[in-house]
């Protein structure tokens, strides 16, 4: 990947996060229901993912519930990790991103 090609991916990267600068929120506000399984809830983190050349002017948004992970750490508490992922699309429905943003519930200390 040439220098110029890197900085293009890069500012159009910016782009996305600008749109959704927290998948977590944005799938709230959406509608998605935060879950509350254990003691704690607390934000795990956000990636964003580019897939198009470059984003439209237009985009459509769905945000869903894509993966609730669960396992117990080595102190034996347990963990519940839930990813909110909102896709952009274009006005054609070419797929152009992902964002995600992670919940995690926290099993308190004892």
């Amino acid at each position: 990947m040439s220098r110029a090609t890197d900085q293009s991916a890069s500012a159009a990267a910016v782009a996305l996060a600008d749109i959704c600068p927290d998948p977590l929120v944005f799938a709230l506000e959406s509608g998605l229901p935060r879950l509350r399984l254990l003691d704690r809830v607390i934000d795990g983190g956000s990636d964003w993912e580019l897939i198009a050349a470059s984003i439209p002017s237009s985009l459509t948004a769905v945000s869903r519930i894509s993966e609730i992970v669960g396992r117990t750490s080595s102190a034996g508490r347990r963990l519940i990790r839930t990813c909110y992922e909102t896709e952009f699309r274009s006005t054609r429905g070419v797929l152009v991103g992902r964002a995600r943003g992670f919940s995690l519930d926290v099993e308190g200390a004892e």
